[in-house]
This record gives C-alpha cells, sequence and structure tokens, in this order.
C-alpha cells in the first residue's frame, strides 16, 4: 500500500522542503525516491532521504532546478509501487 497524505507541496526558494510517503509492503521492500527522468535522489549534500515506517525526503536550498514532481518508489521483488508527490 502507497499512501501519500501531501501531493502538492511549495515552499520559497532557497529553504528546505520535506516530502513524504506511508508504505507498507509484505515481506519487507526497499524504498527510493526519484525526479522525473528517473534520477534517484542520493546526494547527501541536497537531499536527505529516510525510509521508517514509510519513507521521506528533504531536499534542502531549494532553486529552480529542483522543482519537480517527484516519485517514491517500492519494490520487494513481488510488487512495485509507485506514487507521485
Amino acid at each position: 500500500m502507497v499512501w501519500v497524505p501531501q501531493q502538492l507541496v511549495g515552499v520559497p526558494l532557497g529553504n528546505t522542503v520535506t516530502i513524504e510517503c506511508w508504505l507498507e509492503a509484505f515481506p519487507a521492500a526497499l524504498h527510493y525516491w526519484a525526479k522525473p527522468d528517473g534520477q534517484v535522489l542520493h546526494d547527501p549534500s541536497k537531499y536527505r532521504v529516510e525510509s521508517i515506517n514509510g519513507a521521506s525526503a528533504a531536499a534542502h536550498h531549494l532553486n529552480n532546478n529542483t522543482r519537480a514532481s517527484y516519485t517514491v518508489s517500492s519494490n520487494n521483488g513481488f510488487h512495485d509501487k509507485r506514487s507521485k508527490s
């Protein structure tokens, strides 16, 4: 199950934004966030990604390059689920 509590989040440029998604999977799954071009968020100087009973991603120092529709994905080898935030 994938649930995104806030589909649209906005903050002023230069600030930090956190997007959240609640994920439920059995067996346990790997969760990751990606940009529209498929690039997975992994640069620690720009993003903080956590996965604790769900998934959250925080983007730091927002600029025009970070404005996008992000996708969270969950894959446990049996099912692959995606949701946009």
